[in-house]
Protein backbone atom coordinates (compact mmCIF):
# COMPACT_ATOMS: atom_id res chain seq x y z
CA UNK A 1 0.00 0.00 0.00
CA UNK A 2 1.68 3.26 -0.78
CA UNK A 3 2.26 5.97 1.26
CA UNK A 4 -0.22 8.27 -0.63
CA UNK A 5 -2.48 5.94 -0.30
CA UNK A 6 -1.99 4.96 3.11
CA UNK A 7 -2.51 9.01 4.10
CA UNK A 8 -5.84 9.17 1.89
CA UNK A 9 -6.70 6.16 3.72
CA UNK A 10 -6.57 7.53 7.10
CA UNK A 11 -7.92 10.90 6.54
CA UNK A 12 -10.99 9.24 4.52
CA UNK A 13 -11.44 7.16 8.06
CA UNK A 14 -11.13 9.90 9.78
CA UNK A 15 -13.88 12.01 8.51
CA UNK A 16 -16.44 8.96 8.01
CA UNK A 17 -16.02 7.32 11.49
CA UNK A 18 -18.97 9.76 12.80
CA UNK A 19 -21.45 8.69 9.90
CA UNK A 20 -24.36 6.53 11.11
CA UNK A 21 -24.59 4.42 7.87
CA UNK A 22 -20.78 4.65 6.58
CA UNK A 23 -18.64 1.85 4.96
CA UNK A 24 -15.30 3.33 5.60
CA UNK A 25 -13.99 -0.23 3.74
CA UNK A 26 -15.77 0.46 0.69
CA UNK A 27 -14.42 4.09 0.48
CA UNK A 28 -11.54 3.06 1.01
CA UNK A 29 -11.71 0.49 -1.88
CA UNK A 30 -12.77 3.00 -3.95
CA UNK A 31 -9.49 5.32 -3.01
CA UNK A 32 -7.97 3.16 -3.81
CA UNK A 33 -9.44 2.11 -7.24
CA UNK A 34 -8.82 6.01 -8.23
CA UNK A 35 -5.43 5.80 -7.69
CA UNK A 36 -5.19 3.11 -9.85
CA UNK A 37 -7.48 4.28 -12.42
CA UNK A 38 -8.62 7.34 -12.49
CA UNK A 39 -12.23 7.70 -14.05
CA UNK A 40 -13.64 5.64 -16.50
CA UNK A 41 -16.32 6.79 -19.24
CA UNK A 42 -19.81 4.24 -19.27
CA UNK A 43 -21.09 5.97 -22.95
CA UNK A 44 -21.69 9.10 -22.44
CA UNK A 45 -22.16 8.39 -18.41
CA UNK A 46 -18.69 9.94 -16.31
CA UNK A 47 -18.12 7.87 -12.78
CA UNK A 48 -15.39 9.38 -11.09
CA UNK A 49 -14.07 6.14 -9.49
CA UNK A 50 -12.88 7.92 -6.60
CA UNK A 51 -15.40 9.25 -5.10
CA UNK A 52 -17.65 6.00 -4.57
CA UNK A 53 -18.34 6.92 -1.55
CA UNK A 54 -19.54 4.57 1.74
CA UNK A 55 -18.66 1.66 1.10
CA UNK A 56 -27.53 -6.83 -8.94
CA UNK A 57 -34.69 -10.39 -12.88
CA UNK A 58 -34.93 -13.38 -10.90
CA UNK A 59 -33.00 -16.31 -10.42
CA UNK A 60 -32.85 -18.34 -13.76
CA UNK A 61 -31.08 -21.46 -15.13
CA UNK A 62 -27.90 -22.39 -13.89
CA UNK A 63 -25.25 -22.91 -16.55
CA UNK A 64 -23.66 -26.65 -16.33
CA UNK A 65 -20.41 -25.35 -16.40
CA UNK A 66 -18.35 -25.64 -12.30
CA UNK A 67 -16.74 -22.40 -11.46
CA UNK A 68 -13.47 -21.85 -11.69
CA UNK A 69 -11.05 -20.66 -8.96
CA UNK A 70 -8.29 -18.27 -9.12
CA UNK A 71 -5.71 -15.51 -7.51
CA UNK A 72 -3.78 -14.91 -4.84
CA UNK A 73 -3.79 -14.50 -0.93
CA UNK A 74 -3.00 -11.09 0.01
CA UNK A 75 -1.94 -9.78 3.53
CA UNK A 76 -5.48 -8.12 4.11
CA UNK A 77 -8.39 -9.89 5.78
CA UNK A 78 -11.61 -9.23 7.43
CA UNK A 79 -11.50 -12.53 9.75
CA UNK A 80 -13.44 -15.97 9.18
CA UNK A 81 -15.69 -15.34 12.24
CA UNK A 82 -16.57 -11.96 11.32
CA UNK A 83 -17.31 -12.81 7.48
CA UNK A 84 -19.46 -15.34 8.11
CA UNK A 85 -21.11 -13.08 11.08
CA UNK A 86 -22.06 -10.07 8.80
CA UNK A 87 -22.95 -12.70 5.72
CA UNK A 88 -25.01 -14.97 7.74
CA UNK A 89 -28.59 -12.57 8.03
CA UNK A 90 -30.68 -11.63 5.65
CA UNK A 91 -31.74 -7.79 5.44
CA UNK A 92 -34.67 -8.32 3.69
CA UNK A 93 -28.16 -12.82 -5.94
CA UNK A 94 -21.89 -16.99 -11.00
CA UNK A 95 -19.51 -16.94 -13.56
CA UNK A 96 -19.64 -16.50 -17.29
CA UNK A 97 -18.14 -19.16 -20.17
CA UNK A 98 -15.62 -18.39 -23.08
CA UNK A 99 -14.45 -20.01 -25.57
CA UNK A 100 -11.74 -22.66 -27.17
CA UNK A 101 -9.24 -25.48 -26.56
CA UNK A 102 -5.29 -26.16 -25.97
CA UNK A 103 -2.88 -29.25 -26.51
CA UNK A 104 -0.72 -31.39 -23.93
CA UNK A 105 -1.76 -33.94 -22.14
CA UNK A 106 -2.85 -33.63 -17.89
CA UNK A 107 0.94 -34.94 -17.57
CA UNK A 108 2.68 -32.26 -19.53
CA UNK A 109 0.76 -29.63 -18.39
CA UNK A 110 1.34 -30.60 -14.48
CA UNK A 111 5.37 -30.83 -15.72
CA UNK A 112 5.19 -27.11 -16.71
CA UNK A 113 3.51 -25.30 -13.57
CA UNK A 114 4.07 -22.08 -14.92
CA UNK A 115 3.51 -22.15 -18.27
CA UNK A 116 -0.31 -21.23 -19.48
CA UNK A 117 -2.45 -24.44 -20.15
CA UNK A 118 -4.37 -22.88 -23.05
CA UNK A 119 -1.71 -20.53 -24.67
CA UNK A 120 1.45 -21.56 -23.48
CA UNK A 121 3.02 -18.53 -22.42
CA UNK A 122 5.18 -18.76 -19.73
CA UNK A 123 4.02 -16.10 -17.50
CA UNK A 124 0.95 -18.42 -15.89
CA UNK A 125 0.36 -16.75 -12.29
CA UNK A 126 -3.30 -17.98 -11.75
CA UNK A 127 -3.99 -21.64 -10.85
CA UNK A 128 -7.41 -23.60 -11.35
CA UNK A 129 -8.10 -23.78 -7.09
CA UNK A 130 -10.15 -27.55 -7.82
CA UNK A 131 -7.22 -29.15 -8.79
CA UNK A 132 -4.54 -27.01 -8.20
CA UNK A 133 -2.83 -29.07 -10.93
CA UNK A 134 -2.48 -26.52 -13.60
CA UNK A 135 -1.97 -22.66 -14.31
CA UNK A 136 -2.67 -19.79 -16.44
CA UNK A 137 -1.83 -16.58 -17.28
CA UNK A 138 -5.79 -14.92 -17.44
CA UNK A 139 -9.10 -15.34 -16.57
CA UNK A 140 -9.82 -15.32 -20.23
CA UNK A 141 -7.57 -18.57 -21.20
CA UNK A 142 -8.70 -20.19 -17.32
CA UNK A 143 -12.32 -19.71 -18.99
CA UNK A 144 -11.75 -21.02 -22.31
CA UNK A 145 -9.61 -24.15 -21.25
CA UNK A 146 -12.54 -24.87 -18.94
CA UNK A 147 -15.04 -24.45 -21.52
CA UNK A 148 -13.58 -26.81 -24.02
CA UNK A 149 -11.59 -29.46 -22.03
CA UNK A 150 -10.49 -29.11 -18.56
CA UNK A 151 -13.61 -29.86 -17.31
CA UNK A 152 -13.82 -33.20 -18.41
CA UNK A 153 -10.33 -34.23 -16.67
CA UNK A 154 -10.57 -31.54 -13.56
CA UNK A 155 -10.84 -33.34 -10.21
CA UNK A 156 -11.08 -31.36 -6.76
CA UNK A 157 -8.50 -31.18 -4.92
CA UNK A 158 -8.63 -33.75 -1.53
CA UNK A 159 -9.00 -31.44 0.81
CA UNK A 160 -11.40 -29.36 -0.44
CA UNK A 161 -13.50 -31.80 -2.31
CA UNK A 162 -16.28 -32.12 0.52
CA UNK A 163 -16.41 -28.37 0.45
CA UNK A 164 -16.83 -27.95 -3.32
CA UNK A 165 -19.13 -30.53 -3.43
CA UNK A 166 -21.92 -28.83 -1.39
CA UNK A 167 -21.20 -25.90 -3.08
CA UNK A 168 -22.03 -27.06 -6.43
CA UNK A 169 -25.32 -29.13 -4.41
CA UNK A 170 -26.18 -25.72 -3.30
CA UNK A 171 -25.59 -23.83 -6.62
CA UNK A 172 -28.63 -27.11 -8.25
CA UNK A 173 -30.70 -25.94 -5.69
CA UNK A 174 -30.49 -22.50 -6.03
CA UNK A 175 -31.58 -23.17 -9.84
CA UNK A 176 -34.66 -24.54 -9.13
CA UNK A 177 -35.65 -22.53 -6.05
CA UNK A 178 -39.16 -21.93 -5.72
CA UNK A 179 -38.94 -18.07 -4.59
CA UNK A 180 -42.56 -18.21 -2.83
CA UNK A 181 -40.57 -20.08 -0.19
CA UNK A 182 -38.20 -17.28 0.66
CA UNK A 183 -34.27 -17.61 0.13
CA UNK A 184 -33.13 -17.82 4.08
CA UNK A 185 -32.47 -21.75 3.66
CA UNK A 186 -30.41 -21.09 0.76
CA UNK A 187 -28.75 -18.30 2.26
CA UNK A 188 -27.71 -20.58 5.15
CA UNK A 189 -26.84 -22.81 3.18
CA UNK A 190 -24.18 -20.65 1.22
CA UNK A 191 -23.05 -19.31 4.40
CA UNK A 192 -21.74 -22.77 5.88
CA UNK A 193 -19.85 -23.05 2.53
CA UNK A 194 -18.43 -19.41 2.97
CA UNK A 195 -17.63 -20.38 6.51
CA UNK A 196 -15.88 -24.09 5.28
CA UNK A 197 -14.34 -22.26 2.72
CA UNK A 198 -12.35 -20.35 4.57
CA UNK A 199 -11.61 -23.14 7.07
CA UNK A 200 -9.62 -25.28 4.44
CA UNK A 201 -8.44 -21.90 2.94
CA UNK A 202 -10.58 -21.96 -0.49
CA UNK A 203 -10.02 -18.32 -0.78
CA UNK A 204 -12.12 -18.08 -3.96
CA UNK A 205 -15.30 -20.63 -3.12
CA UNK A 206 -15.46 -18.43 0.22
CA UNK A 207 -16.12 -15.24 -2.14
CA UNK A 208 -17.89 -17.12 -4.70
CA UNK A 209 -20.47 -18.16 -1.33
CA UNK A 210 -20.14 -14.58 -0.48
CA UNK A 211 -20.91 -12.97 -3.68
CA UNK A 212 -23.92 -15.04 -4.48
CA UNK A 213 -25.78 -14.81 -0.86
CA UNK A 214 -25.51 -11.09 -1.59
CA UNK A 215 -26.68 -11.52 -5.18
CA UNK A 216 -29.95 -13.45 -4.01
CA UNK A 217 -30.90 -10.52 -1.70
CA UNK A 218 -30.27 -7.90 -4.31
CA UNK A 219 -32.82 -10.18 -6.59
CA UNK A 220 -35.39 -10.46 -3.18
CA UNK A 221 -35.43 -6.63 -3.61
CA UNK A 222 -35.43 -6.28 -6.85
CA UNK A 223 -38.56 -8.69 -7.01
CA UNK A 224 -40.12 -6.47 -4.38
CA UNK A 225 -39.61 -3.12 -6.27
CA UNK A 226 -41.55 -4.81 -9.17
CA UNK A 227 -44.89 -5.77 -7.14
CA UNK A 228 -44.54 -2.41 -4.66
CA UNK A 229 -43.92 1.20 -4.37
CA UNK A 230 -40.48 2.67 -3.90
CA UNK A 231 -40.53 4.06 -0.27
CA UNK A 232 -42.76 0.54 1.22
CA UNK A 233 -40.19 -1.60 -0.08
CA UNK A 234 -36.81 0.75 1.10
CA UNK A 235 -38.98 0.96 4.36
CA UNK A 236 -38.67 -3.03 4.70
CA UNK A 237 -34.57 -3.17 4.36
CA UNK A 238 -32.21 -3.08 7.06
CA UNK A 239 -29.51 -0.60 5.49
CA UNK A 240 -27.06 -1.76 8.01
CA UNK A 241 -26.62 -5.55 7.48
CA UNK A 242 -27.27 -4.70 4.14
CA UNK A 243 -24.13 -1.65 4.07
CA UNK A 244 -21.93 -5.11 6.37
CA UNK A 245 -22.78 -8.11 3.57
CA UNK A 246 -21.79 -5.81 0.27
CA UNK A 247 -18.77 -4.11 2.25
CA UNK A 248 -17.50 -7.61 3.09
CA UNK A 249 -18.08 -9.16 -0.26
CA UNK A 250 -16.42 -5.96 -2.05
CA UNK A 251 -13.51 -6.92 0.35
CA UNK A 252 -13.14 -10.61 -0.09
CA UNK A 253 -13.34 -10.31 -3.75
CA UNK A 254 -10.25 -7.78 -3.29
CA UNK A 255 -8.34 -9.55 -1.20
CA UNK A 256 -8.43 -12.29 -3.48
CA UNK A 257 -7.24 -9.72 -6.76
CA UNK A 258 -10.15 -11.46 -9.00
CA UNK A 259 -11.62 -8.53 -10.88
CA UNK A 260 -14.41 -10.42 -12.20
CA UNK A 261 -15.83 -11.43 -8.85
CA UNK A 262 -14.78 -7.29 -7.87
CA UNK A 263 -17.06 -6.71 -10.61
CA UNK A 264 -20.17 -8.24 -9.32
CA UNK A 265 -19.47 -7.04 -5.61
CA UNK A 266 -19.56 -3.41 -7.44
CA UNK A 267 -22.96 -4.68 -8.93
CA UNK A 268 -24.01 -5.02 -5.22
CA UNK A 269 -22.34 -2.25 -3.81
CA UNK A 270 -24.36 -0.15 -6.18
CA UNK A 271 -27.80 -2.09 -6.24
CA UNK A 272 -27.21 -0.94 -2.00
CA UNK A 273 -27.01 2.81 -2.98
CA UNK A 274 -29.32 2.31 -5.66
CA UNK A 275 -32.15 0.57 -3.74
CA UNK A 276 -31.39 1.29 0.12
CA UNK A 277 -30.21 4.24 0.07
CA UNK A 278 -31.59 6.26 -2.70
CA UNK A 279 -27.84 7.54 -3.90
CA UNK A 280 -27.69 6.93 -7.63
CA UNK A 281 -24.79 9.22 -8.13
CA UNK A 282 -22.88 6.79 -5.87
CA UNK A 283 -24.81 3.79 -7.38
CA UNK A 284 -23.54 5.35 -11.12
CA UNK A 285 -19.97 5.19 -9.84
CA UNK A 286 -19.82 1.00 -8.82
CA UNK A 287 -21.58 0.06 -11.55
CA UNK A 288 -19.29 1.90 -13.82
CA UNK A 289 -16.33 -0.36 -12.17
CA UNK A 290 -18.18 -3.01 -12.36
CA UNK A 291 -18.22 -2.04 -16.00
CA UNK A 292 -14.20 -1.09 -16.32
CA UNK A 293 -13.59 -4.66 -14.27
CA UNK A 294 -15.43 -6.78 -16.56
CA UNK A 295 -14.72 -5.11 -19.65
CA UNK A 296 -10.94 -5.69 -18.69
CA UNK A 297 -11.66 -9.22 -18.17
CA UNK A 298 -13.58 -9.75 -21.36
CA UNK A 299 -17.13 -10.70 -19.18
CA UNK A 300 -19.58 -10.51 -21.24
CA UNK A 301 -22.51 -11.02 -19.09
CA UNK A 302 -21.50 -8.88 -16.17
CA UNK A 303 -20.50 -5.74 -18.09
CA UNK A 304 -23.80 -6.25 -20.12
CA UNK A 305 -25.47 -6.53 -16.19
CA UNK A 306 -23.40 -3.14 -15.26
CA UNK A 307 -24.60 -1.16 -18.53
CA UNK A 308 -28.20 -2.59 -17.53
CA UNK A 309 -28.17 -1.21 -14.35
CA UNK A 310 -26.93 2.07 -14.81
CA UNK A 311 -29.37 2.18 -17.61
CA UNK A 312 -32.02 1.37 -14.79
CA UNK A 313 -30.67 3.88 -12.71
CA UNK A 314 -30.21 6.97 -15.78
CA UNK A 315 -33.90 5.90 -16.61
CA UNK A 316 -34.94 6.48 -12.52
CA UNK A 317 -33.06 9.74 -12.52
CA UNK A 318 -35.40 11.37 -15.50
CA UNK A 319 -31.97 10.61 -17.71
CA UNK A 320 -33.79 8.91 -20.72
CA UNK A 321 -31.02 10.19 -23.20
CA UNK A 322 -28.30 8.41 -20.95
CA UNK A 323 -30.77 5.69 -20.47
CA UNK A 324 -31.17 5.43 -23.99
CA UNK A 325 -27.61 5.35 -24.82
CA UNK A 326 -26.40 2.70 -22.39
CA UNK A 327 -29.87 0.86 -23.60
CA UNK A 328 -27.87 0.59 -26.98
CA UNK A 329 -24.75 -0.78 -25.56
CA UNK A 330 -27.23 -3.65 -23.34
CA UNK A 331 -28.16 -5.02 -26.96
CA UNK A 332 -25.07 -4.58 -28.37
CA UNK A 333 -23.28 -6.55 -25.48
CA UNK A 334 -26.08 -8.81 -25.86
CA UNK A 335 -25.69 -10.19 -29.66
CA UNK A 336 -22.01 -10.00 -28.75
CA UNK A 337 -22.53 -12.61 -25.96
CA UNK A 338 -24.81 -14.80 -27.98
CA UNK A 339 -22.59 -14.81 -31.40
CA UNK A 340 -19.91 -16.01 -28.63
CA UNK A 341 -22.12 -18.71 -27.79
CA UNK A 342 -23.04 -20.12 -30.75
CA UNK A 343 -19.45 -19.86 -31.37
CA UNK A 344 -18.97 -22.22 -28.96
CA UNK A 345 -21.80 -24.13 -29.86
CA UNK A 346 -20.45 -24.81 -32.91
CA UNK A 347 -17.27 -25.87 -31.98
CA UNK A 348 -18.52 -28.38 -29.54
CA UNK A 349 -21.13 -29.96 -32.45
CA UNK A 350 -17.77 -29.96 -34.57
CA UNK A 351 -15.94 -32.04 -32.12
CA UNK A 352 -19.14 -34.39 -31.38
CA UNK A 353 -19.52 -34.68 -34.95
CA UNK A 354 -16.38 -36.02 -35.38
CA UNK A 355 -16.33 -38.28 -32.83
CA UNK A 356 -19.39 -39.62 -34.30
CA UNK A 357 -17.65 -40.11 -37.53
CA UNK A 358 -15.35 -42.48 -36.00
CA UNK A 359 -17.50 -44.49 -34.06
CA UNK A 360 -16.96 -43.04 -30.22
CA UNK A 361 -19.66 -40.35 -30.05
CA UNK A 362 -23.63 -39.93 -30.82
CA UNK A 363 -24.86 -37.39 -33.16
CA UNK A 364 -24.07 -33.56 -32.21
CA UNK A 365 -27.01 -31.67 -31.01
CA UNK A 366 -27.42 -27.84 -31.25
CA UNK A 367 -28.45 -26.86 -27.22
CA UNK A 368 -30.87 -24.05 -26.92
CA UNK A 369 -29.19 -20.64 -25.74
CA UNK A 370 -29.57 -20.84 -22.07
CA UNK A 371 -29.12 -17.20 -19.98
CA UNK A 372 -26.16 -17.33 -17.31
CA UNK A 373 -27.52 -18.02 -13.69
CA UNK A 374 -28.04 -14.74 -12.57
CA UNK A 375 -27.28 -12.33 -15.42
CA UNK A 376 -28.70 -11.14 -18.58
CA UNK A 377 -31.99 -10.90 -17.29
CA UNK A 378 -35.44 -12.73 -17.71
CA UNK A 379 -35.92 -14.97 -20.86
CA UNK A 380 -33.98 -17.59 -22.28
CA UNK A 381 -33.65 -15.55 -25.50
CA UNK A 382 -31.54 -12.91 -24.29
CA UNK A 383 -31.98 -10.90 -27.69
CA UNK A 384 -35.76 -10.83 -27.24
CA UNK A 385 -35.50 -9.82 -23.75
CA UNK A 386 -33.10 -6.80 -24.17
CA UNK A 387 -35.15 -5.35 -27.17
CA UNK A 388 -38.08 -5.53 -24.93
CA UNK A 389 -36.21 -3.86 -22.43
CA UNK A 390 -34.64 -1.24 -25.35
CA UNK A 391 -38.44 -0.56 -26.47
CA UNK A 392 -39.33 0.09 -22.38
CA UNK A 393 -36.22 2.32 -22.10
CA UNK A 394 -36.86 4.77 -25.37
CA UNK A 395 -40.12 5.01 -24.00
CA UNK A 396 -39.20 6.85 -20.74
CA UNK A 397 -40.31 3.97 -18.73
CA UNK A 398 -38.85 4.58 -15.21
CA UNK A 399 -40.27 2.23 -12.26
CA UNK A 400 -43.64 0.84 -11.58
CA UNK A 401 -46.66 3.13 -10.93
CA UNK A 402 -44.59 6.12 -12.24
CA UNK A 403 -45.21 8.49 -15.20
CA UNK A 404 -43.11 7.73 -18.27
CA UNK A 405 -41.33 10.50 -19.28
CA UNK A 406 -41.98 10.51 -23.15
CA UNK A 407 -39.42 12.03 -25.55
CA UNK A 408 -41.12 12.41 -29.21
CA UNK A 409 -37.98 11.38 -30.91
CA UNK A 410 -37.07 8.13 -29.56
CA UNK A 411 -41.11 6.99 -29.81
CA UNK A 412 -40.51 5.92 -33.50
CA UNK A 413 -37.03 3.85 -33.11
CA UNK A 414 -38.69 2.12 -29.92
CA UNK A 415 -41.51 0.72 -32.30
CA UNK A 416 -38.71 -0.87 -34.15
CA UNK A 417 -37.44 -2.19 -30.98
CA UNK A 418 -40.61 -3.84 -30.19
CA UNK A 419 -41.47 -5.03 -33.88
CA UNK A 420 -38.15 -7.12 -33.80
CA UNK A 421 -38.46 -8.28 -30.74
CA UNK A 422 -42.25 -9.92 -31.82
CA UNK A 423 -39.92 -11.27 -34.92
CA UNK A 424 -37.39 -12.73 -32.94
CA UNK A 425 -39.44 -14.20 -30.47
CA UNK A 426 -41.69 -15.97 -32.96
CA UNK A 427 -38.29 -17.25 -34.44
CA UNK A 428 -37.16 -18.42 -31.11
CA UNK A 429 -40.56 -20.48 -30.70
CA UNK A 430 -40.55 -22.13 -34.49
CA UNK A 431 -36.91 -22.83 -33.79
CA UNK A 432 -37.60 -24.47 -30.43
CA UNK A 433 -41.46 -25.46 -31.29
CA UNK A 434 -42.58 -23.63 -27.90
CA UNK A 435 -45.85 -21.84 -28.12
CA UNK A 436 -47.71 -19.52 -25.48
CA UNK A 437 -49.27 -22.92 -23.54
CA UNK A 438 -45.13 -23.94 -23.51
CA UNK A 439 -43.80 -21.14 -22.76
CA UNK A 440 -45.10 -19.15 -19.99
CA UNK A 441 -42.45 -15.87 -20.08
CA UNK A 442 -42.44 -15.82 -23.66
CA UNK A 443 -45.92 -15.84 -23.72
CA UNK A 444 -46.46 -12.37 -21.25
CA UNK A 445 -43.14 -11.30 -22.78
CA UNK A 446 -45.33 -11.43 -26.22
CA UNK A 447 -48.77 -9.76 -24.47
CA UNK A 448 -46.47 -6.87 -23.23
CA UNK A 449 -44.84 -5.74 -26.64
CA UNK A 450 -48.40 -6.23 -28.32
CA UNK A 451 -49.85 -3.70 -25.49
CA UNK A 452 -46.83 -1.39 -26.19
CA UNK A 453 -47.28 -1.14 -30.15
CA UNK A 454 -51.05 -0.27 -29.99
CA UNK A 455 -50.11 2.58 -27.48
CA UNK A 456 -47.54 3.61 -29.60
CA UNK A 457 -49.38 3.80 -32.99
CA UNK A 458 -52.41 5.01 -31.51
CA UNK A 459 -50.95 7.90 -29.19
CA UNK A 460 -47.22 8.68 -30.12
CA UNK A 461 -46.12 8.59 -33.15
CA UNK A 462 -47.33 12.30 -34.38
CA UNK A 463 -47.88 12.76 -37.97
CA UNK A 464 -49.96 15.70 -40.04
CA UNK A 465 -50.36 13.36 -42.61
CA UNK A 466 -53.82 11.65 -42.41
CA UNK A 467 -52.95 8.92 -44.73
CA UNK A 468 -50.28 7.96 -42.63
CA UNK A 469 -52.85 8.58 -39.40
CA UNK A 470 -54.54 6.09 -40.74
CA UNK A 471 -52.44 3.40 -41.27
CA UNK A 472 -50.65 3.87 -37.75
CA UNK A 473 -54.61 3.23 -36.53
CA UNK A 474 -54.68 0.06 -38.56
CA UNK A 475 -51.70 -1.19 -37.33
CA UNK A 476 -52.51 -0.68 -33.52
CA UNK A 477 -55.85 -2.31 -33.93
CA UNK A 478 -53.55 -5.31 -35.40
CA UNK A 479 -52.18 -5.40 -32.38
CA UNK A 480 -54.88 -5.29 -30.11
CA UNK A 481 -56.46 -8.09 -32.14
CA UNK A 482 -53.01 -10.20 -31.80
CA UNK A 483 -53.36 -9.37 -28.24
CA UNK A 484 -57.23 -10.36 -27.72
CA UNK A 485 -56.29 -13.72 -29.22
CA UNK A 486 -54.40 -14.22 -26.05
CA UNK A 487 -56.09 -12.53 -23.43
CA UNK A 488 -59.83 -12.78 -24.71
CA UNK A 489 -62.45 -10.30 -23.21
CA UNK A 490 -59.49 -7.41 -23.34
CA UNK A 491 -61.13 -5.30 -25.78
CA UNK A 492 -64.36 -5.07 -27.51
CA UNK A 493 -67.74 -3.69 -27.50
CA UNK A 494 -68.48 -5.83 -23.92
CA UNK A 495 -65.77 -3.58 -22.45
CA UNK A 496 -65.93 -0.39 -20.97
CA UNK A 497 -63.66 2.41 -21.11
CA UNK A 498 -62.30 2.77 -16.82
CA UNK A 499 -63.29 7.10 -17.77
CA UNK A 500 -66.37 7.25 -19.04
CA UNK A 501 -68.01 3.85 -19.19
CA UNK A 502 -68.87 3.71 -22.83
CA UNK A 503 -68.15 0.73 -24.93
CA UNK A 504 -64.54 0.73 -25.44
CA UNK A 505 -64.10 -1.14 -28.67
CA UNK A 506 -60.44 -1.15 -30.21
CA UNK A 507 -60.64 -4.31 -32.64
CA UNK A 508 -62.27 -2.46 -35.57
CA UNK A 509 -60.38 -0.09 -37.83
CA UNK A 510 -63.46 1.90 -36.91
CA UNK A 511 -63.38 2.38 -33.38
CA UNK A 512 -61.59 5.36 -31.86
CA UNK A 513 -57.87 5.22 -31.12
CA UNK A 514 -57.44 3.72 -27.02
CA UNK A 515 -55.14 4.67 -24.63
CA UNK A 516 -53.39 1.66 -22.38
CA UNK A 517 -51.24 2.92 -19.59
CA UNK A 518 -50.76 -1.24 -18.56
CA UNK A 519 -48.50 -1.17 -21.13
CA UNK A 520 -46.49 1.24 -18.79
CA UNK A 521 -46.60 -1.58 -16.09
CA UNK A 522 -48.19 1.22 -14.13
CA UNK A 523 -51.64 -0.31 -13.67
CA UNK A 524 -52.50 -3.61 -11.93
CA UNK A 525 -55.80 -3.72 -13.30
CA UNK A 526 -55.51 -3.32 -16.87
CA UNK A 527 -57.57 0.14 -17.14
CA UNK A 528 -58.16 0.69 -20.88
CA UNK A 529 -59.22 3.94 -22.37
CA UNK A 530 -60.63 6.37 -24.88
CA UNK A 531 -57.59 8.41 -25.73
CA UNK A 532 -59.86 11.63 -26.24
CA UNK A 533 -61.00 10.39 -22.63
CA UNK A 534 -57.64 9.98 -21.34
CA UNK A 535 -56.11 13.38 -22.64
CA UNK A 536 -58.46 14.66 -20.55
CA UNK A 537 -56.91 14.28 -17.53
CA UNK A 538 -54.59 16.86 -15.85
CA UNK A 539 -51.21 15.28 -15.65
CA UNK A 540 -49.68 18.63 -14.13
CA UNK A 541 -52.08 18.30 -11.21
CA UNK A 542 -51.25 15.02 -10.85
CA UNK A 543 -47.72 13.81 -11.98
CA UNK A 544 -47.24 11.11 -9.76
CA UNK A 545 -50.40 9.45 -11.35
CA UNK A 546 -50.05 6.88 -14.74
CA UNK A 547 -53.42 5.58 -14.36
CA UNK A 548 -56.54 7.76 -13.86
CA UNK A 549 -58.17 5.20 -13.21
CA UNK A 550 -56.84 3.82 -10.22
CA UNK A 551 -56.55 5.16 -6.66
CA UNK A 552 -53.91 7.69 -6.12
CA UNK A 553 -50.55 6.35 -4.03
Amino acid sequence: MSTTFSARLRAATATLACASAVGVLAYALALRARARRGRCDADGVKNDTGSAREHRGSPSRADDDADDGDGDDDDESLGDEALTTSLSTSPTSSRATSRRASAGSMTEIITRAATCAYCAVDTATRRCEQCRAIFYCSPKCQRTHWVEEHREVCEPHAEMDEVRAMYHVAMNALSTWDADRGYAPVVDMFSHIMSRAAQVGDKNLECEAALIIAEIEINSIRRAYTVNELEDVRGGIDSEQFERITSATLRLAYDNKDKISEARAHLAVGDYYSMAMGDHEAALEHYGLARAYAKEEDMLPIETEACRRMRWTQSIRGDIDGAAVLSEEVLRLTRAYIAEQRHIASKAQDAEASLHDSGSGSPPTVPMMLREHWYLGGYENQEVYALKEHGCALRGERRMFERALVVARYQPAAVEAFEEALTKLDKHWRRHGLDAESDAEGADIKRQLHLHLADLYDNYLASADDVIKSQHHAKAVECRHAYEDMVPGSFGADVACALCDAPLGGLSIEDEPLAMTCAWDSCAKMHHFHTRCFNTIDTDANPGVMCPACPPR
